[in-house]
């Protein structure tokens, strides 16, 4: 159920039994939950072996279900991100379902088996649920698909880290899978620290996807979704994992990414929308 680097970062982090409730195909509320959304969350791996990450919008009905065994997605979706090339079959994909709304998310991981003018089709190997902590609740929103512009960057602009309360940090690789998964924290908590970048790795589900994958392979990208402008930034970049204590002698941990590439996003690649009130 869990890889070696995912053994090894629970143990690190003082978890002697991990008991994960993941399936090998979609539940009937996983199947209904990403049909009805209007977003996804996805990464796959670029020519030189890299994660990348991005955030697909369209209105409801673009992610199909039908079949507990199958994710597929409109081709014409995918088609509006530069950064990605083709998806071909046997590509590894791990993907995201989140609903800013009720803070309801599931994770959707496998291989790609099929592509053709209307659909990519993923082969699931992986369907499981994670706890709501730390998503920003934003109103709904949903857009049609455009195309994403792009602007290289030689750094994260300061007004941007600042403000960024939500990101999301794809990991993996051929030989682990792909994994994709929410950030969040208060304003500032990912940081710039000289030519790097750092943010404190909070207790969640206990899973530790994302660290178990960068212990085996530090290659990584965020995606830091900025909803007030509607852009996003994307990173990639080579992640190292701190292992800490704090007074009480408690494992805490931290991630250090190196950025590699930065690339600001526009067009479609976040919605513009108001949070909630808090």
């Amino acid at each position: 159920m869990f890889h070696e680097g995912e053994v090894a970062a629970q143990e690190r982090a003082g978890f002697l039994y991990v008991r994960g409730m993941i399936y090998p195909a979609m539940t009937m509320q996983h199947q209904q939950f990403f049909a009805d959304l209007p977003l996804l969350f996805i990464t796959r791996l670029d020519a030189t072996g890299a994660p990348q990450a991005a955030m697909l919008t369209h209105p409801a009905g673009f992610i199909h279900t039908d079949n507990a065994a199958y994710l597929g997605i409109d081709t014409r979706v995918l088609a509006h991100w530069p950064l990605w090339a083709a998806l071909q079959p046997g590509d590894r994909i791990g993907s995201l379902g989140l609903d800013f709304a009720t803070r309801r998310r599931n994770r959707i991981n496998g291989t790609v088996v099929a592509c053709d003018d209307a659909q990519v089709v993923i082969e699931v190997a992986q369907s499981f649920g994670n706890c709501p902590q730390y998503i920003r609740r934003f109103h709904w929103q949903s857009l049609p698909a455009e195309p994403v512009t792009v602007t290289p960057l030689t750094q994260v602009p300061a007004e941007v880290l600042a403000e960024c309360q939500t990101f999301f940090i794809a990991s993996g690789n051929g030989d682990l899978g792909l994994d994709i998964s929410h950030r969040g924290g208060p304003a500032g908590f990912l940081r710039q620290q000289g030519e790097q970048l750092v943010f404190a790795d909070f207790p969640g589900n206990r899973y530790m996807n994302t660290l178990g994958n960068l212990l085996l392979a530090p290659r990584c990208a965020l995606l830091l979704t900025d909803f007030i402008r509607g852009e996003a930034i994307h990173i990639q970049g080579e992640a190292q994992v701190n292992w800490l204590e704090d007074e009480q002698g408690r494992s805490q941990r931290e991630v250090v990414i190196k950025p590699t590439r930065i690339d600001r996003l526009y067009g479609g690649a976040a919605w513009q929308a108001v949070p909630f009130e808090t």
